[in-house]
Order: C-alpha cells, then sequence, then structure tokens
C-alpha cells in the first residue's frame, strides 16, 4: 500500500526531525505566521523541527515565505494535493498536525473534519479550540490552545515532543 512504501527519506526529511504537517486547502484564515514563530522558539530548545505541507500553490508559496523569513527553508518539504486515498500515506510521517486559524470565524467543516482525520490517526495536533465548540463531543477530546501565539505553540511542540503518546 502507500502507506507502507512512504517514508521520510523519500522526501528528504531528515531521520531526527520532528515533523509539523499541514495536509489541504487554501483558507487564507490558517495562522502559519504564529506556527513558524512558535517553532522558532521550540528549535532554541533544541527540537529539530520540520515541516511537511501537502497544498495548493497558493498555501506553498505562503508558507514558503514563512519558512525563508523564519530560517526554516531547508527544513520545508513541500506537495501539491494528493486524492484522500494517499493521505494516510502523508499523515504516517507527521509528529504533529496543525489546525491554527487567526479567528473564530475560520473554523469550517473541512477544519473540523481535518482534525477529526488527525485524531483517528493518533497523531497530536496543534489546535485552537474556538469557544462555538463548547459541548462538541470532538472538542472534548482535544487539548487545544486557547491563547495562540509564539510561547503557547512552542510550549505544545515541547509537550508532544515529549509525549507523543500522552497527547
Amino acid at each position: 500500500s502507500a502507506t507502507s512504501t512512504r517514508n521520510r527519506a523519500e522526501f528528504g526529511i531528515p531521520d531526527d526531525a520532528f515533523v509539523i504537517g499541514y495536509l489541504g486547502a487554501a483558507n487564507p484564515k490558517y495562522d502559519f505566521d504564529t506556527l513558524f514563530q512558535g517553532a522558532v522558539l521550540a528549535r532554541k530548545a533544541g527540537l529539530p523541527v520540520s515541516f511537511l505541507i501537502v497544498a495548493p500553490s497558493a498555501v506553498q508559496e505562503r508558507v514558503r515565505a514563512l519558512a525563508e523569513r523564519f530560517g526554516f527553508a531547508d527544513r520545508l518539504h513541500m506537495r501539491a494535493l494528493v486524492p484522500h486515498t494517499e493521505v494516510p500515506s502523508f499523515l504516517s510521517l507527521l509528529d504533529c498536525g496543525m489546525v491554527l486559524w487567526l479567528a473564530e470565524d475560520a473554523h469550517m467543516t473541512p477544519t473540523a473534519l481535518k482534525l477529526k482525520e488527525f485524531l483517528l490517526w493518533g497523531i497530536p495536533c496543534l489546535a485552537n479550540v474556538p469557544s462555538s465548540w463548547k459541548g462538541w463531543a470532538l472538542a472534548e477530546s482535544v487539548q487545544g490552545i486557547t491563547e495562540v501565539n509564539p510561547e503557547t505553540v512552542c510550549d505544545r511542540l515541547l509537550t508532544i515532543s515529549r509525549d507523543r503518546e500522552g497527547e
């Protein structure tokens, strides 16, 4: 299967990398800027952060500019969108998923479905859980970030890297 044949070396991802992944559409409200700022802090704390982005060219351009700005150009690995049947083979490469958005109104069904997919595959995920999710069963299992800033993103990355199974 595609899942069993994919490995990090195929994408040029270092063996020691802590891979943060984004797989999805070009929603402009995803907060990649804060993600990269938090990753800088995590890297300073010794976490060998890398990124795997599977997304349309608009997202790739946006993320490439941030990777260059924050010094991750050599740790950025990108692919175009893939058919849904190939998603598991990419999820298997990740240490952490990313579903951070800039404003609560950015919460949409695709976001919720993406988060469910990370959770179903047992992949910890950087996620901010909006107040509109209160009482939603999915949100109960998510240890979300309530205040998204570089420090909280860094803290979650470090926590996930220390105890992925506990997340």
